[in-house]
This record gives C-alpha cells, sequence and structure tokens, in this order.
C-alpha cells in the first residue's frame, strides 16, 4: 500500500476543483488503492489531471499509464462509430456484409448491433482453454481467435438474448472493423483517435509504451466470514452470473465449455487455485500487452481517457479536431438491452451511466473496466471523465463513486 508521502495527489486542479484532489487522496489512503490516474474536462476544459499513490514500488509518474480492462471497449465502439457515421457499417446490416466467413455454424443471420449490443451469443468458442492456454497468450494470436469465433456455433439465437461478451467482443467488432477499413482496430484508433486528439492511449502498445505501464496488482484477499456491506453485493453478482451460466449451458447450450462462459463474467481461471493472480499475471505480460485485444488490454493515463469522452460530450469536436457527428453520438447512445434487471443499459458499444449515478445525466454514457477503471460522457453537463489505476478490487462501490460524486459537486 502506498506510504503516507505518496498519497500526495500530483498534477493540475482548476479553481474550484479542489475537492476532487482531496478526495483523490483519501481514496488512496483510506481504500487502500495503490495508484490512481484520473482526469476530468467540463466545457471542453481540463480542469483535473491528477495522479496519486504508486506503480511498481516508485511513485506514480505524470507518464505513467494503466490497464483499462474493459474501458477499452469505449475506444472500440467508437471506431465502429466512426466507420458507422462515414456510411461504410450499417448496424442493421449482417456481419458476413463485411465478414463472409463469420456465417457459419448458426450465425448466417448475425447483425452488427448484435456484436455491439452482447446480444450475438459467442462468448467463447468450443476448446477455449486448450487454444488459449494456461498463460492465456492465446488471446494474443488475432487470427487463431477470430478463425475459432467464425466457426464456433453460438450459444442461443443472435439478437435473442444479452450476455456480457467479456473478451470476445472486441475480437468480433474489431475484426469487422478490419475488414471494412483494412487497419487493425489497434491501428485504426491509434490513427483516427489518438493521434488528432493527442492521446497516450493505446490498444497494443510497443514496447517504449510497455515500460511505462503500472502492473496489475491483485485484489486484496476477502474473508468471506467478515465480508462488508461494500463486498456483499460483487459477491451475490457473481454467484448469480455463475448460475445464470449453468443454466445458459443446460437450456441448449452448444458445445461451449461452462467455465469458458465463466470467464467472460469474472476473467478467472476457473480450474486451479491460481485465484486472483490470474489476470494480473496475463495482463501484465509484455506480449498480451503488445497485442490487440480491443476488448479489455487498452493503456492509457485518465486525462487521455477524460480527452476522449470531452469530445463525445462536446458533439464529437474537442479544440477544433472533429471525430464523429453529433448525430452519430445520437445514434449510438440509445439504450437497447440489459445483461440483466438492475443492470445499465447497454447501448452500441457504450453503456448508460443512467441518472442514479453519482449525479450524471440520465443520458451519460462509457464503459467501465474490472477492478474500478471508468470512463464516460455526459453531453448534458459538458463533462468527460476517465480514471485508471492498477490495483483490482472486490467490492462496490470504490475510488470511482467518491470521484464521480466529488466531480459533480464542483459543477
Amino acid at each position: 500500500m502506498a506510504t503516507e508521502m505518496e498519497t500526495g495527489a500530483r498534477g493540475h486542479t482548476a479553481a474550484g476543483f479542489e475537492r476532487v484532489r482531496e478526495t483523490l487522496e483519501r481514496v488512496v489512503r483510506g481504500r487502500g488503492e495503490e495508484g490512481v490516474s484520473l482526469g476530468v474536462y467540463a466545457e471542453g476544459e481540463k480542469v483535473v489531471d491528477l495522479w496519486c499513490g504508486t506503480a511498481d514500488g516508485r511513485p506514480w509518474g505524470e507518464d505513467t499509464l494503466a490497464v483499462m480492462f474493459s474501458s477499452t471497449k469505449g475506444a472500440t465502439a467508437l471506431c465502429a462509430q466512426i466507420l458507422e457515421d462515414r456510411g461504410l457499417l450499417d448496424l442493421d446490416g449482417p456481419v458476413t456484409r463485411y465478414w463472409p466467413e463469420y456465417g457459419q455454424a448458426g450465425k448466417e443471420r448475425t447483425l452488427v448491433r448484435h456484436l455491439l449490443t452482447h446480444t450475438a451469443g459467442v462468448v467463447s468458442f468450443p476448446n477455449y482453454w486448450e487454444v488459449v492456454g494456461r498463460d492465456g497468450l492465446g488471446m494474443a494470436d488475432w487470427e487463431l481467435v477470430i478463425d475459432e469465433l467464425a466457426a464456433s456455433p453460438p450459444t442461443w439465437e443472435p439478437g435473442s438474448r444479452c450476455w456480457y461478451h467479456a473478451l470476445t467482443y472486441g475480437y468480433l467488432v474489431g475484426e469487422v472493423i478490419r475488414r471494412i477499413d483494412g487497419r487493425t482496430p489497434g491501428r485504426f484508433f491509434a490513427e483516427e483517435v489518438a493521434v488528432p486528439l493527442g492521446l497516450d492511449f493505446h490498444i497494443g502498445a510497443s514496447p517504449d509504451v510497455v515500460a511505462r505501464v503500472a502492473s496489475v496488482l491483485p485484489a486484496p484477499a476477502v474473508d468471506v466470514a467478515s465480508r462488508t456491506p461494500e463486498q456483499a453485493p460483487v459477491a451475490a453478482l457473481i454467484e448469480q452470473l455463475t448460475q445464470q451460466a449453468w443454466a445458459t449451458l443446460r437450456n441448449g447450450g452448444t458445445g461451449i465449455e461452462a467455465e469458458a462462459l465463466l470467464v467472460s463474467q469474472n476473467l478467472a481461471w476457473p480450474f486451479d487455485d491460481a485465484g486472483d493472480d490470474w489476470l494480473p499475471n496475463v495482463f501484465n505480460h509484455p506480449a498480451f500487452l503488445a497485442a490487440e485485444v480491443p476488448a479489455g488490454n487498452g493503456v492509457a493515463a485518465g486525462r487521455d481517457l477524460a480527452r476522449m469522452y470531452a469530445m463525445l460530450a462536446g458533439g464529437g469536436e474537442l479544440d477544433g479536431v472533429r471525430i464523429v457527428s453529433p448525430e452519430s453520438i445520437e445514434r449510438f447512445n440509445v439504450p437497447q438491452v440489459q445483461w440483466f434487471p438492475n443492470t445499465p443499459w447497454i447501448c452500441m458499444g457504450y453503456h448508460r451511466l443512467g441518472p442514479d449515478t453519482h449525479g450524471a445525466s440520465a443520458t451519460a454514457f462509457g464503459h467501465g473496466g474490472a477492478g474500478g477503471a471508468l470512463g464516460f460522457a455526459d453531453p448534458e453537463r459538458r463533462l468527460g471523465f476517465g480514471l485508471v489505476k492498477n490495483r483490482m478490487r472486490n467490492e462496490l462501490p470504490g475510488a470511482a463513486t467518491d470521484l464521480v460524486e466529488a466531480v459533480y459537486a464542483c459543477l
């Protein structure tokens, strides 16, 4: 855990946002966080750019980056949105229009919108663990995973139900992007978004970037007998999802191992006592960070995630750079489906935060990530928010809750 000296936040805080700095220091001291990077844009201006705590035994630096896990999905959704905005991608078109090999084993009627809304029914594929491997590095082989997904049967009729595609989302949406444009999703994002907006944000990191990425740290062990009120909801959620995974297989599964379905929500090696170390070990591997896993291995600082969403909060333009049209933002921010009741609405690749999310407007949208990363745009308040960190957590709410509340209290 960070020492007292290392819990002082460094960076920029605009006048009127001092409470955010104080809250960041408090969550590092009081919530057991190790290192955190936070960025906030309001009305197109950067009002918070802070970092606090430690990374790999050293003070977190201005150029330290962190793995953002599923917050990467928002960047991948933006790539699809750019293509749709240019008239190159039809949300209601069949996936096979762009990726003919995908039309195998009952997936012929899959639409592009099914990929973006987690209703495609391809959360895994047969022999998943044999292909992926104990070290998870099979996920770094793009062509291997794409071929497996194309040949896999869906676990349900595409479009008929929702199940979070934690890892396959990035390959499914990413391959459609590649087939249309010719560039991989990571390169597309770099050239169409990161460079124009000046973002230090990467999907597929070069060695010099990997050297600046804070190692992911496992979640602290939880004593079930002394589980706190904050930890109990997460435990109940995992139990509910586990039961749903088995029920899915009993009700017409098609050759997908239950353990592979389970990884789609808790991202854990299910076969032995690797426990909370499995996920950090995979995401800390240089080969995995160098690969493009557009559902989960994006790396950035909080300011970069916030700047991307500030562009979306500003109607698709920031500092004179237009990325998408206001109309495309409206199309991609329409609620489509829920994973199950009382979870955030899924839009076209983004998730709605909803009116009960710590002061956010009802139309705020973005994507969270395992361990507590969060990026979102609030168009009504012209706000972009980005939070990345290195310590996994097993409880809700967490640092993001406190920091979002502090930001809205300053507006």
